[in-house]
C-alpha cells in the first residue's frame, strides 16, 4: 500500500473520486470542533 498525502480533505476527495486512489481517510468529527461541516458538504457534493 502506497500512502499518498493530500494538502485537504477537498483534493483528497477529488482524487478518490477520479480515482487516482483507491481508499482517503479524512477527519469527519473531532474533539475540539465537533463535526467538520466542510468535510461533510465536500462528501455530499
Amino acid at each position: 500500500m502506497l500512502l499518498r498525502p493530500y494538502s485537504n480533505t477537498a483534493q483528497t476527495i477529488q482524487a478518490l473520486a477520479n480515482g487516482l486512489v483507491d481508499l482517503a481517510v479524512v477527519l469527519v468529527e473531532n474533539y475540539v470542533e465537533g463535526s467538520i461541516s466542510m468535510t461533510l458538504d465536500t462528501l455530499w457534493h
